[in-house]
């Protein structure tokens, strides 16, 4: 069960306050139920936000660390003692729109984990997962929007992780980029092209416990075509479109000899009533 509330107090045309707070009860039937409560405040016009908020998450242990425990270690059910990672997420930031087609945004944010699940080889053999040590980034986002006209619209953002304790904490990259446009050269037409650059980060090694390796950065490069097919005066939207992902087919990892898939190509159509 979730719920939430949200209010806006104050005037449409001047500052307004909007405060919000919510509470999520995560029941699992095999590791211990979490609360995870959220709030948030947003504060601004017509043209300025300031913005704060909290979060608490929490990742349950998957199905593969049961099936290492019981069927490649033989331990039977000792994975009922991990407990599930949580995570404290904070964050406060501005947005202003410099004109009525530029949009900008800064977060600062914070993040406080702990019980994280590692892959270690404590004596005696054999190695095991683990709930050990706390876990902490900080850093910004930044991202710009540009519509300067109704056919065309465009995108920009980055991500700057200041502060990784521990230093080879796994999946959290430096810096990070992203980019799209979008265009309609006619009423029926759409174009959408986006680009994402990721720095090199340590990923633990699900061969080796106690080893974090290094994957190298990587910039991928997405394209969509799409075409508007609704007929006048339907109650229905239809679209067809044609989409390619990894469009220059690098060769990349998450995780060090698991590469990624090449150049995808996917096609499809999608109704709405």
């Amino acid at each position: 069960p979730y719920a939430a509330v949200s209010h806006t107090i104050g005037d449409e045309t001047g500052w307004q306050v909007t405060p919000s707070a919510g509470v999520r009860y995560n029941s699992h039937n095999e590791f211990r139920d979490v609360w995870t409560p959220q709030a948030g405040i947003v504060v601004g016009n017509e043209t300025t936000e300031l913005h704060a908020g909290y979060a608490r998450a929490v990742n349950y242990p998957g199905v593969h660390v049961i099936f290492q425990f019981e069927e490649v270690w033989g331990a039977g059910d000792a994975w009922k003692d991990l407990k599930g990672e949580t995570l404290n997420h904070y964050e406060i930031g501005i947005s202003h729109r410099f004109a009525p087609w530029l949009k900008t945004n800064a977060t600062a944010f914070w993040d406080r984990g702990k019980d994280r699940i590692r892959f270690v080889a404590p004596p005696p053999p054999p190695p095991t997962f683990q709930n050990i040590g706390d876990f902490e980034t900080e850093g910004l986002e930044l991202s710009a929007e540009i519509s300067p006209a109704e056919d065309w619209s465009a995108f920009a953002g980055a991500t700057f992780l200041t502060g990784i304790e521990p230093r080879n904490l796994p999946y959290a990259p430096k810096r990070s980029y992203s980019a799209g446009v979008s265009w309609l050269p006619t009423q029926r037409w759409r174009i959408d092209i986006d680009g994402q650059y990721v720095g090199d980060f340590f990923t633990d090694n699900p061969r080796f416990p106690d080893v974090f390796s290094k994957v190298d950065a990587y910039t991928l490069v997405n394209a969509k075509v799409s075409r508007d097919v609704t007929p006048p005066g339907a109650a229905w939207h239809g679209e067809v479109f044609v989409a390619v992902e990894n469009v220059f087919d690098k060769g990349y990892e998450h995780r060090p000899g698991y590469p990624m898939p090449g150049a995808t190509l996917m096609a499809g159509a999608q109704m709405r009533f």
